[in-house]
């Protein structure tokens, strides 16, 4: 960080990471955060640090997005550990050069009417879950925002894998004492081919010896190009299906075969299976190129499962995963000045959050979106116990007032006294699925203003197990408004249902394709005609209105809810088939109303001891 004169005044100078990057690496940020700091690090000179642009509004904008873990290419080359970044970006543009993923040709033979596109870098401070510093990555990027749809670029969608598929096989792997591998793939985008013709500047810092003024063509696909994951994913999805893996039809990144799992996202992957040594002939038969495999890569064996896309998954025993994200708790705590809080027992009042538009305005040193976004990346991997009161804060991102301080701060001091705990995988013997759900009608009457359509919207809340464990949990308002509290808590049944039969469809193909015949045998009390292949238990829904109850399992409409028929009954048949039964839970036994509304200290610790496991 420098400080330059700019038309006679002291200005602190920043330089970001280009907007593809930027919202990578703080997806909490909003986009015109984003979009802004962009063009500041256009207007920065990266040598000098000095700030060139004409709009307050971009340096603003890089000043907040400022992370001392991402540093601009001048502090990080005037820096402390500049060593290690400059080691760094030589390291990276070595593995571009043993790749092959460009080839240099004079300016003057790039074809009239090609773009040639600027590249930028982007570095960062690696870190463990637990924020221990792990290495200094450097990443050579394209510019993506300048390509042109249609001439440099086509389809762009790649999938990730879903965290609540994640959440299952690790419960299988416990389940059954599977074996795990972690592969990380070198430079993983740029071992995928490109289809486009494309032309980049050469790295700064890295020109030819020869005075001839060079560009590079991309011959491999680079980071930073809209199509790169696409291309990289189609390439992986190929190799795998070589290699006699069926990918799901519900989750993409999930690929199965006669004793093995693979999970995907992005450049990470998962293995594992109850034989070790199938697993580790796989990794390697992943990087050897033959006539039955023509696609091969560059991977890394990491072990077995340990620190997942900064989540650590801790073994504590022979049937037990811990997962926790210690790291971003501290940086959360940082970020927000809350490091020597004191804790409080629950993260919500029992009064809900409303938009309070004639309270006390937002006046703190922090960006509102940025603990909220990285608050929801706890909530939705490590801490569903915090679901709800993030869900209440995160509402109001876009005007935040002082009494959503209050909220934010709440969530934090109760980070405070359980900043060590995490998420605690114990499966049980029963392979089921089950589900919790529950509603809250029209909880924010007499919060909202009452002219408000919000103030009469129900929460959903919902939290489907698998053997014991929590797979998926949702805290929502609903977008339809409900006329009663049966209508209410149907809806969020309904929700509820699409998740659950998607999960239960996942397992139907791990069943399928990898446990038949294989692992401990299945106790089921009802055949489903879903499952012809192999049979898993009913899934029990526990639903605590009696009205709502009688409703999901009536055979025929009623005239008073005809109205919610069309978006609302697709599950019916589900029900009909005896595949899913929909039963009555006292409500102090309801899991699902710790996702609906704030509980008194007595019933929260309660309810988390069977959802958190501690």
């Amino acid at each position: 960080r420098s400080t330059r004169s700019m038309k006679g005044q002291r200005t602190e100078t920043l330089f970001q990471n280009e907007i593809f990057e930027a919202s990578l690496n703080n997806p909490a940020a909003s986009h015109q955060d984003q979009v802004l700091s962009y063009h500041a690090a256009l207007d920065t000179n990266h040598e000098t640090g000095e700030f060139n642009g004409h709009d307050p509004r971009a340096y603003a904008a890089s000043h907040k997005l400022n992370d001392p873990d991402m540093p601009s290419l001048h502090d990080a080359l005037h820096g402390e550990s500049s060593h290690q970044y400059i080691e760094a970006m030589k390291l990276e543009v070595s593995q571009l050069l043993k790749q092959n993923t460009w080839t240099r040709i004079a300016r003057e033979d790039v074809p009239a009417g090609k773009k040639v596109l600027k590249g930028t870098w982007a570095l960062k401070l690696k870190r463990l879950p637990d924020g221990t510093p792990s290495k200094y990555k450097a990443r050579f990027c394209v510019r993506g925002d300048l390509q042109t749809e249609g001439v440099d670029y086509f389809e762009t969608y790649a999938p990730v894998v879903q965290w609540s598929t994640v959440r299952l096989v690790l419960t299988m792997i416990l389940s059954y004492g599977w074996h795990t591998k972690q592969v990380d793939y070198t430079n993983a985008f740029c071992q995928a081919e490109i289809k486009e013709e494309i032309y980049i500047e050469p790295p700064k810092g890295f020109g030819g010896v020869d005075k001839i003024p060079k560009v590079l063509r991309l011959l491999k696909s680079l980071y930073g190009l809209k199509q790169a994951p696409k291309t990289f994913f189609d390439k992986l999805k190929a190799g795998l299906l070589e290699r006699n893996f069926v990918q799901s039809q519900i989750d993409k990144c999930l690929f199965m075969k006669g004793n093995m799992i693979c999970l995907v996202y992005v450049d990470d992957k998962i293995l594992c299976g109850p034989n070790l040594d199938e697993i580790n002939k796989e990794i390697i038969g992943l990087g050897i190129k033959g006539e039955d495999h023509i696609h091969s890569f560059q991977l890394k064996d990491e072990g077995q499962v340990g620190d997942f896309l900064g989540i650590r998954i801790e073994k504590l025993g022979p049937g037990t995963f811990n997962l926790t994200q210690s790291g971003l708790t501290n940086k959360v705590l940082t970020a927000a000045n809350m490091t020597d809080c004191n804790p409080v027992p629950t993260p919500s009042s029992t009064v809900p959050l409303g938009i309070d538009a004639d309270g006390p305005g937002f006046n703190e040193d922090w960006e509102y979106a940025t603990i909220v976004g990285m608050l929801m990346y706890l909530a939705q991997n490590s801490r569903p116990d915090i679901a709800y009161a993030v869900h209440q804060c995160a509402r109001f991102t876009h005007a935040p007032r002082k009494s959503h301080v209050v909220g934010i701060k709440r969530i934090l001091r109760y980070l405070q006294g359980t900043k060590d705990k995490g998420l605690i995988l114990n499966p049980s013997d029963t392979l089921k699925v089950d589900c919790y759900v529950d509603a809250d009608f029209a909880g924010l009457w007499n919060v909202e203003q009452d002219q408000d359509p919000v103030c009469v919207k129900s929460r959903t809340g919902y939290l489907i197990m698998f053997m014991g464990c929590p797979l998926t949990w949702v805290s929502k308002l609903q977008t339809q408004i409900a006329l009663s509290t049966m209508e209410a808590e149907y809806i969020a049944l309904s929700q509820a249902m699409r998740d659950l039969i998607a999960i239960r469809e996942v397992i139907r193909e791990i069943q399928t394709f990898v446990i038949a015949g294989k692992c401990k045998p299945i106790q089921f009390s009802t055949h489903s005609k879903a499952f012809t292949l192999e049979k898993i238990p009913q899934s029990i829904v526990h639903e605590d209105n009696e009205a709502c109850l009688k409703f999901a399992n009536m055979p025929k409409m009623s005239p008073r809810t005809k109205h919610i028929a069309l978006p609302y009954h697709f599950f019916r048949s589900k029900v009909e088939e005896l595949e899913i039964k929909v039963v009555a839970i006292s409500t102090h036994e309801q899991l699902g109303d710790q996702f609906t509304k704030g509980l008194t200290e007595a019933l929260f610790v309660k309810a988390r001891k069977e959802l958190m496991g501690w």
